[in-house]
């Protein structure tokens, strides 16, 4: 229940009861023994009885019967040959008759006994063999290892001290040897305590089984018609029910195995960790505490006032028996220390149930260690006797008892010491600590009174005027006194007593006397006996599971009852029983409260809880008027949950035929998180309306109480079973047999708040006609159920509603609706026997938020707030829903009053057989009348003037747009729950139809009449304001249109490009960009071409400013325009030298320059002839080359002998091989 999504923690009763060795479990396991040994018993006896008695008996009767069929009547050998009158047919008649007749007897002897193959015996045979002998095996172990603990532990502590015993080192090795007969002892328990939780579910296994066997042939199928005939029905009914609830257990236990193995070996481990003796030999040493006393603080103001945890265990506790002389015994008692109390258990004589005796505050008890007793690890316990105010001996309590090891003894003396020490630090008498540790408490009742006849017992025990006789207090007021006995003798199956997690022979007895049992903070014996010896106060999740958060602890202890209630006379004693029960189970072992609260139990069901995915469990479920409370116990395992139906937002149940899954109810809690019951036993349809009408009944204004619950619960048995009544007599024979009817009954919690008794059909009818007289009417489909969109509509959460009118003013305060009210009609009417009606109440705001009325306030009612009525005046449930609005007057300028009334109908979309689609029209109708006057509202206007038209046309108008608000608020509720039927997110959102409880009568016959006209007025400046609206509205709706078609035709755009290919696409894409690339790089050629074009005209037009012309010169050296005959030979001529640096040198520079241009044009162009002479030559020559090689190459090849014998064509072919291959490695 995100326990929700985690796994749950469940406690684990029995195995504890177990790892401890407390009298809860001895007792259980005891029990649970005797109860096998008679199982056994009766098991052999009756296999033997049916073997040996039973069958050759029936062998003999079965003979005998039919040598008396066959006497029965003349031969029919005899009666032929005419010796009857009506020879044709007698004969055969008599045949027939003596063949039928054996027929019958066979199958009724069939019915008793069974088939031939003895599948009885054989199913019994299989629970031998499955349970009960690995059980009594597991048993022998146990009882052997018990044994020989048991017999070594008193053994080891009858060890006197003498001085061998002292020997830290022999008294080490003893407590080794206990600790390891100790650990084959606890393991052989968790074992048992398993094998007992196996025995227990296949022991109904079998029984389910033996019954199934006898059942099969109760189904008679008839010889001529083959008609089906169930004897039993009913029986065959319930068991189904519990093959299922089996099945379900079967698959728990298997999904919990690997937990218990878990949880097994867990508690042995921690158990083996706890009781593990120390191996330091000083911790051995009875010197070290020879000293050892209790010893009060000399002050106790600075003393540890932090809580010290309890203890509890085993003590041997010594005592005498007999009277003359008497025999010193030491006996086991098991003893507690809890809250400042000390108290001792025992075990009854029969060792069958546990038993207790007086229990004492700790103030009363001094502990002293005894160092001089005879046995080891003794301490005694002076209880002062509270009634006694002096000191003299008697009026004190001497109790010795004796610790199984060193380690028990120092817990025992520290843990007492430290408990006293607490309870003197105490200082207000008002403490709830301080108040137990001064109490003394003797049993509450007889019944589980110490019976032991020890004289220390009997010191222990006594009673006062507190003490009860459980018996004679349940009579009183409770229970029945055959009840009562039924109980003690454990013979009260009819009771439906639930199990417990520790089940001893008192075990009902104290399921029932913990409801009278006083506030206590302390182990008792009706305790111990249903929930063992442990305190699992902090483990009983008694917490709201949202909140998380635990019941405060008592400020006072009570010494009254905290369980008992006063049941009022109207209250079941069915359910009184159911609810004693479910206050011992969860609240004895729950001491956070002061008082157990007083809501009763109103519905107790069995079921399988599934709080997640992943666990599901065998449980009982207990609902009262605020919570539901599930306790499961199987396995050995434990737990309690309390669950507020405020919590729950709905309930649901599967519709399909019944069977295991179909029994599912599913609940949706608030914050979202679902978890699953599967109902058995009991009409899950019936829970399901019960638990959906208590959740529903939270939401009201005034929630039904108790009594009134109860009431409407019993009418809801009683059409169920009337329902089922019905259906089967309608049904034959084969058909009741062969077919589950449950699918064909319909939830009665919904008949329950039905106020029409018309069928849907008529109902489909009226809408026609209303929609036919209607002035307009608009329509809706939705995918959902039609009670889905009635709380959509007109939950108390949903804000369809005044939001959604034309008139109301968007995000005001002011609006709001109220709880719906019942009313009923004085005089009765079948096809409408109450209606429901609530007031919304709005802002006005007659232009509908367009412009602010706080401009143009003229009238009253332009500002303020109206009260419009809503009133449902059909429901059939899951079918038609009917709600009618207004009515509402309309006052226009020259104009008639306008009368509006608006109807909203919700109808279920059903084939022809009635079935529902899962679908439902919403129809809105709005009906305009003008009248003569206010006070005529009947009087209509026939003939309309030019104005009232034109209203008209405005109110139609504003009427659709009033219906676009309603379906466009109603589509995004459902939107939020993706528009799937689903009532647990329709009620967490839109909320319940909140139903105040009182009810008023009215004495209209109309319906609507008794409803307050609303008037509205509007004059020519209101109207102005609506023209002015509309102007602006047609041209921003001309704007919108035109970017509309601008955005449509974008969009056709884009949606061709979206159909080409993806891959052509991108191509393309690619291709484009490509293309733009060299296009880009033919431009840039292009315009350079075109500069260089420009600039070439420019030059060549003489235009050359700007421009920087460039020149090539090919110049010769200096020395070189010198003749040889102008210079000497040496160039190194002093004259040649100055006249090279003479400026004067260079005075003709300017026109060697042109010289050197003009050489360069003509050597360029002798370059130029050059080359193309150079390529018409070698061009030839290369031609020709080719040709003299391939006639070499022909001449080698064909004439060999001629190339042979010349060696001037060899060397000639030779030389054009060469010259062909030069001029091949010459580039072109």
């Amino acid at each position: 229940m995100h326990e929700h999504k985690a796994e749950l923690r469940l406690i684990t009763v029995a195995l504890n009861e177990a790892s401890t060795d407390s009298p809860s479990f001895r007792a259980s396991v005891n029990y649970f023994h005797t109860r096998m040994e008679s199982l056994s018993s009766w098991m052999h006896s009756t296999v033997d009885y049916v073997e040996n008695t039973y069958k050759p008996s029936f062998q003999d009767f079965q003979r005998i019967k039919e040598i008396l069929f066959s006497q029965l009547l003349p031969s029919p050998i005899l009666l032929s040959n005419g010796f009857v009158s009506n020879q044709p047919y007698t004969p055969l008649l008599v045949r027939d008759f003596t063949r039928d007749v054996s027929d019958l007897s066979n199958t009724v002897m069939k019915i008793i006994l069974g088939d031939e193959n003895s599948q009885y015996t054989a199913a019994l045979s299989a629970l031998s063999s499955d349970a009960i002998n690995p059980y009594f095996n597991k048993r022998k172990t146990f009882e052997y290892y018990q044994r020989k603990y048991d017999s070594f532990l008193t053994d080891f502590l009858a060890a006197t001290n003498d001085g061998n015993t002292l020997i830290p080192q022999n008294l080490q090795n003893e407590t080794f040897k206990l600790f390891d007969i100790k650990h084959k002892y606890i393991e052989a328990s968790l074992d048992l305590t398993e094998a007992i939780s196996l025995m227990k579910v296949n022991l109904d296994k079998f029984l389910i089984e033996t019954i199934d066997i006898v059942r099969k042939n109760n189904v008679i199928t008839t010889k001529d018609t083959k008609d089906v005939i169930d004897i039993t029905p009913e029986l065959t009914e319930t068991l189904k029910d519990w093959t299922d609830w089996i099945e379900s257990n079967l698959q728990t236990l298997q999904a919990l195995s690997s937990k218990l193995s878990e949880a097994k070996y867990a508690i042995l481990k921690l158990s083996l960790a706890r009781m593990k003796p120390s191996r330091l030999i000083q911790d051995y040493d009875l010197k070290s505490i020879q000293n050892l006393k209790f010893n009060l603080p000399k002050s106790i103001s600075n003393g540890n006032n932090s809580e010290e945890k309890g203890l509890s265990g085993w003590l041997y506790m010594k005592t005498t028996v007999g009277h003359d002389p008497k025999r010193v015994v030491w006996v086991r008692r098991w003893c507690f220390l809890q809250n400042n109390v000390f108290g001792v258990f025992s075990l009854s004589p029969s060792k069958t149930y546990v038993e207790e005796t007086d229990k004492f505050g700790i103030l009363w008890i001094t502990v002293e260690y005894l160092p001089k007793e005879p046995r080891n690890f003794c301490f005694k316990l002076r209880i002062q006797n509270p009634n006694c105010k002096t000191e003299e001996e008697n009026t004190y309590i001497d109790i010795i008892l004796q610790a199984e090891s060193i380690d028990e003894l120092k817990s025992w003396i520290n843990t007492l010491t430290s408990h006293k020490r607490i309870a003197l630090s105490i200082k207000e008498e008002n403490d709830p600590r301080y108040q137990l540790a001064r109490k003394k408490i003797e049993p509450q009742f007889f019944e589980f009174a110490s019976s032991s006849s020890t004289s220390t017992d009997k010191l222990l025990t006594s009673f006062s005027s507190k003490t009860l006789t459980l018996v004679e207090e349940l009579k009183k007021n409770y229970m029945s006194e055959d009840d009562i006995y039924s109980i003690i003798d454990n013979k009260a199956y009819h009771l439906r007593v639930i199990s417990t997690p520790i089940a001893t022979q008192l075990t009902h007895l104290a399921l029932f006397s913990t409801f009278l049992s006083v506030s206590n903070y302390y182990p008792c014996a009706t305790q111990a006996n249903t929930w063992g010896t442990a305190n699992w106060n902090d483990l009983s999740y008694l917490v709201n599971p949202l909140k998380g958060s635990s019941v405060h602890k008592p400020a006072t202890v009570s010494n009254s009852s905290r369980f008992s209630v006063s049941y009022p006379d109207y209250y079941p004693y069915s359910l009184k029983v159911d609810d004693i029960q479910f206050r011992s189970i969860f609240f004895s072992v729950n001491h956070d409260f002061l008082q157990v609260p007083k809501e009763l139990v109103l519905l107790r069901y069995s079921s399988v809880w599934c709080p997640n995915n992943k666990q599901k469990f065998a449980s009982m479920a207990f609902v009262t008027l605020n919570h539901i409370y599930v306790y499961l116990n199987i396995s050995g395992f434990s737990y309690l949950r309390r669950i507020d139906l405020l919590d729950i937002d709905s309930i649901e149940y599967d519709k399909s035929p019944k069977h295991v899954s179909s029994r599912m109810l599913h609940m949706q809690r608030g914050d979202g998180l679902r978890f699953n019951m599967s109902v058995f036993f009991t009409d899950r349809r019936a829970v399901a309306s019960k638990l959906q009408f208590l959740i529903e009944n939270k939401a009201m204004h005034i929630p039904k109480g108790e009594k009134d619950v109860l009431e409407i619960f019993q009418e809801l048995d009683e059409e169920i079973e009337n329902e089922k009544k019905i259906i089967k007599d309608n049904l034959s024979e084969s058909e009741h047999y062969s077919k589950d009817y449950d699918y064909l009954l319909k939830s009665t919690y919904d008949h329950h708040f039905e106020n029409t008794n018309e069928t849907p059909m008529e109902l489909m009818s009226r809408k026609v006609r209303l929609e036919r007289e209607a002035w307009c009417y608009f329509q809706d489909n939705f995918k959902v159920g039609s009670k889905t969109l009635f709380h959509v509509l007109f939950g108390d959460k949903s804000q369809v509603f005044p939001s959604s009118l034309f008139l109301c003013k968007k995000g005001s305060n002011l609006n709001n609706n109220s709880y719906w009210e019942r009313i009923r009609r004085a005089k009765e009417d079948a096809s409408c026997q109450f209606e429901l009606c609530r007031k919304l109440q709005f802002q006005l705001n007659r232009t509908s938020n367009f412009i602010k009325d706080l401009l143009w306030l003229k009238d009253d009612n332009d500002n303020f707030k109206l009260v419009l009525q809503q009133r449902v005046t059909k429901i059939k449930q899951g079918y038609y829903f009917e709600v009618e609005e207004g009515p509402i007057i309309v006052k226009f300028p020259l104009c008639h009053p306008l009368l509006l009334r608006v109807r909203f109908i919700i109808a279920e979309c059903i084939t022809s057989q009635g079935e529902s689609l899962k679908k439902c029209d919403l129809a809105i109708l709005y009906d305009f009348n003008y009248v003569e006057s206010i006070d005529k509202l009947n009087t209509k206007v026939e003939k309309l003037w030019l104005f009232e038209r034109i209203h008209l046309n405005w109110a139609l108008r504003y009427c659709k747009l009033e219906h676009s608000e309603i379906n466009r608020k109603t589509r995004e509720y459902l939107k939020k729950f993706n528009d799937r039927e689903k009532m647990s997110d329709v009620i967490k959102l839109c909320g319940f139809l909140g139903v105040l409880p009182k009810e008023r009568i009215e004495n209209d016959e109309k319906a609507g009449d008794f409803m307050q006209p609303v008037y509205i007025n509007y004059d020519f400046l209101s109207l102005s304001k609506i023209f002015t609206k509309l102007t602006v509205f047609y041209l921003s709706s001309v704007i919108i249109k035109t970017m509309k078609v601008l955005l449509a035709m974008v969009m056709v755009i884009f949606k061709c490009f979206s159909k080409v290919n993806k891959t052509l696409y991108y191509c393309l894409l690619i291709s484009a960009v490509t293309n733009l690339f060299f296009v880009g790089k033919s431009i840039h050629s292009y315009f350079s071409v075109k500069s260089a074009e420009t600039l070439f005209q420019n030059y060549a037009n003489g235009d050359q400013r700007g421009l920087q012309i460039m020149h090539r010169s090919l110049t010769v050296p200096d020395l070189n325009l010198l003749t040889r005959k102008m210079m000497d030979n040496d160039q190194e001529n002093p004259v040649f030298k100055r006249f090279d640096e003479d400026k004067n040198a260079y005075q003709y520079k300017g026109t060697r320059q042109e010289i050197a241009i003009k050489r360069n044009q003509v050597l360029t162009e002798l370059k130029i002839l050059q080359n193309t002479e150079k390529e018409l030559v070698q061009g030839s020559y290369r031609k020709f080359i080719i040709t003299e090689r391939d006639k070499c190459i022909t001449t080698q090849n064909e004439i060999f002998d001629l190339w042979i014998n010349d060696t001037k064509l060899q060397d000639y072919c030779m030389a054009c091989f060469a010259e062909y291959n030069r001029l091949s490695a010459i580039p072109v």
